[in-house]
């Protein structure tokens, strides 16, 4: 899996963008429940 972050570089596929937004997502995903856990934990 390779994830291409330099700017103005042409993407070749609608799937590494599908695949990068992917991996945001679950690095939201994560980090929202690990707050929401220490908030809860408070």
């Amino acid at each position: 899996m390779r994830l291409r972050l330099r700017p103005r570089e042409p993407i070749d596929s609608v799937a590494e963008v599908q695949v990068y937004l992917a991996t945001i997502d679950l690095f939201l995903q994560k980090w929202l429940f690990r707050m929401r856990r220490s908030c809860n934990s408070n």
